[in-house]
């Protein structure tokens, strides 16, 4: 049986045993026979020829006959402000009238009455729409990759919401904010009337925007409502004087991106973390921990892949994490099924979450959110994020999960071992210029994605 079927039917009958146990006359128009018209739980609706029918008998005298799905009881009643009050000792169970319906609301579940020879009473208020307030972003689908929560947020793409307003009247948040109209299922955008249909399951919303599926979930309405990150200002995306000078850096998405090949994009070296968000079974009190790990990309016809490396977990010589991949200038995903996590075969359906882009508004930093299911353990593992820049980049300490021995990387590359250049790997300002340029979505020039692998010395 439907488990919403299910607690719907167990809080009906729980209901009819708590009124089983039960003045002057009342001159009220809820007097006579109600019946049930529909029920619904956690918005999903069900008919009567669903579920069977229920009916409330309010009479002159104070009493009520309650018949939920056949069982019957009864108890008292008494008009009130909005509706109605039902008593059984000290139990109340409040009927609300919305329009010329009656509306019981018990343990989540509610049950629509109308009233036999219809209600000749003031209406009540209209009920509340479904859709008014506020939701946000919690998953993103496109072209086969799914993003969750969590990636979303690592992205900085946590920002997109819809707030619906009783009068019709509706935002949307996506890249860019839009006013809008709303009714039916769908969202019209004021101006140039785009539409956007949405389907609404209790408190989840969907739509789909430019063949992107967008999942938006009820919450409370912040005080500040989000807004896209803040682009670097001229001043910013100008650069300021390193050892050797300033560099000008063009926004993300310049033409002198556009020229560059994959590998001049991803090939070399990367440095990062990979901290355990959430553990399972035997796994479970990993959560929380944090590794450093040493990253390779390389784009190579032929034998393209990616390598992780976790030195502090006795991953230094064979990797922890490797596949074969296949990459353009803006990505890179996994394009074989020879790859793994330690010892589990990553399956082929979760190749998605190994989609690896660069985080908008962050520089040259890639964030991939995924799992590890224990082969040997049922239901067993932890979920993990990997944040990588290119080895050269100084991380933005603000945002970025610091790997432990950070510190020390950092002291290394304004070390004179280290003969490569050195970049905020946020803005793309050139901080020291050895003549070899480290990649920054934006920057001006560019030979190749951090060193060449094998250059970068101690890490």
């Amino acid at each position: 049986m439907n488990r919403k079927i299910f607690a719907l039917l167990s809080a009906c009958l729980l209901l009819v045993s708590l009124l089983a146990g039960c003045g002057k006359k009342i001159d009220s128009p809820f007097v006579g026979t109600w019946n049930a018209a529909k029920y619904a739980m956690s918005g999903t609706e069900m008919s009567v020829d669903e579920l069977g029918e229920s009916s409330l008998e309010f009479k002159d005298s104070g009493k009520v006959t309650v018949t939920f799905l056949g069982q019957r009881g009864s108890g008292t009643w008494e008009p009130g402000d909005a509706g109605l009050v039902i008593r059984d000792g000290s139990d109340e169970f409040p009927c609300t009238l919305q329009g010329t319906t009656l509306v019981m609301d018990y343990s989540g579940v509610q049950m629509y009455f109308e009233r036999d020879g219809g209600y000749a009473g003031t209406p009540g208020p209209e009920p509340t729409p479904a859709e008014v307030g506020y939701f946000r972003i919690t998953g993103l689908s496109s072209d086969g990759t799914e993003l969750t929560e969590d990636d979303l947020k690592s992205m900085s793409l946590d920002y997109f919401y819809v707030l619906f307003r009783e009068d019709g009247t509706a935002d949307l948040q996506t890249d860019s904010l839009s006013g809008c109209t709303w009714a039916d299922g769908v969202l019209t955008a004021d101006g140039d009337g785009t539409e956007y249909a949405y389907t609404l399951d209790g408190d989840t919303l969907t739509m789909t925007l430019d063949g992107t599926s967008i999942t938006f979930t009820r919450a409370e309405q912040p005080d500040v409502l989000p807004a896209p990150p803040e682009e670097p200002s001229e001043a910013d995306a100008s650069g300021a004087a390193g050892s050797s000078g300033a560099s000008s850096i063009p926004q993300l998405g310049s033409a002198d991106d556009a020229s560059l090949t994959p590998g001049q994009v991803w090939s070399g070296e990367w440095y990062g973390s990979l901290s355990v968000t959430k553990g399972y079974g035997s796994w479970e009190d990993s959560a929380g921990n944090l590794l450093s790990a040493d990253c390779v990309v390389n784009i190579e016809e032929g034998n393209d892949f990616f390598e992780v490396y976790l030195p502090d977990a006795g991953y230094d010589e064979s990797p922890y994490i490797s596949m074969y991949i296949k990459a353009d200038a803006e990505h890179f995903e996994i394009d074989d099924a020879d790859a793994w996590v330690s010892d589990m075969t990553i399956p082929e359906d979760d190749f998605s979450d190994y989609y690896a882009i660069f985080v908008p508004g962050h520089g040259n930093l890639v964030s991939i959110s995924s799992h590890y299911d224990d082969p040997e353990e049922a239901g067993a593992g932890f979920d993990f994020t990997l944040e990588m820049r290119p080895y050269g980049s100084v991380f933005n300490k603000d945002y970025d999960t610091l790997p432990p021995d950070y510190d020390d990387y950092e002291a290394y590359l304004y070390s004179d071992d280290y003969d490569g250049d050195v970049v905020d790997g946020e803005t793309g300002e050139v901080l020291v210029d050895r003549g070899s340029p480290v990649y920054v979505p934006g920057a001006a020039s560019h030979s190749g994605g951090g060193n060449k692998i094998g250059a970068a010395g101690g890490n």
